[in-house]
């Protein structure tokens, strides 16, 4: 992450670490520490808002999505729970000059306590703009808490090792903390849409998805994350299967 203020240069430096079983981890070089972004507290828009925001933006210019739409009818994005949504990000850095920065594009206007709160939060795992799973319920809630409109917004709890399905697990997803190879594929592409030759040998994976639209099991995700990465259009990278657990009190639930 490299960012510059008109008239200043500030750099700001993350080593990305990539391990085994898709671990992935930050180093601060400042701080020298290092964060497991393998469970943890995540904020996710609302399923509806998301669909909704996303047929409004983008479906001009995706001519695929009524085609999968006809193709998987009995899959329904409005139900989706998983990593594909867009989460309440932090902001990347307090440093004073970069807060400035944001206050004077405007990009500190929504939801501005609640991102620099999980800012300050976040420095002590040393994360990054790019790693942002807290790991306490206390830290979430507080976040949460300072968010414009909470109710358009649902905490998740999401592993991606030491599985522990329990009467919160909505499913099991597969990509990262910010990507879902079940949602850029069917449900709101941006990049990776399945092509319509693909889409009957696709059918049976997709036919196993839950209410939640996700994997009722890990051995159900996994063998679709191993079809997805031979396929030719599929997007390429470090990717695991999460399990998605709802936050188990009154606040932060969708249901």
């Amino acid at each position: 992450m490299l960012w510059v203020k008109s008239g200043e240069h500030r750099f700001s430096i993350t080593i990305y670490i990539y391990a085994p079983r898709a671990l992935i981890a930050t180093v601060n070089l400042e701080a020298g520490t290092v964060m497991s972004e393998e469970i943890g507290f995540t904020i996710r828009l609302r399923p509806d808002l998301f669909v909704e925001n996303y047929r409004r933006v983008h479906v001009q210019r995706r001519p695929l999505v009524p085609l999968l739409q006809a193709a998987f009818p009995f899959v329904d994005p409005f139900r989706y729970r998983g990593l594909g949504r867009p989460d309440l990000d932090p902001f990347a850095s307090l440093n004073a000059d970069y807060l400035e920065w944001m206050h004077e594009i405007g990009f500190d206007q929504e939801h501005g306590a609640a991102r620099r709160r999980y800012r300050e939060l976040l420095r002590r795992y040393v994360a990054d703009y790019e790693h942002s799973l807290l790991k306490t319920a206390d830290e979430i809630c507080e976040v949460y808490a300072l968010i414009d409109a909470p109710d358009d917004y649902e905490i998740l709890y999401i592993r991606q090792a030491e599985y522990q399905p329990n009467p919160n697990t909505l499913g099991f997803d597969v990509g990262n903390t910010r990507y879902s190879l079940i949602n850029d594929a069917i449900l709101c592409p941006l990049w990776h849409p399945a092509p319509p030759e693909d889409f009957a040998l696709l059918a049976p994976y997709y036919r196993t998805l839950n209410e939640h639209v996700l994997f009722s099991s890990a051995e159900d995700a996994r063998a679709y994350l191993d079809f997805y990465c031979s396929r030719s259009w599929s997007e390429q990278g470090s990717f695991a299967c999460w399990q998605i657990d709802r936050f188990p009190c009154e606040a932060g639930a969708v249901g």
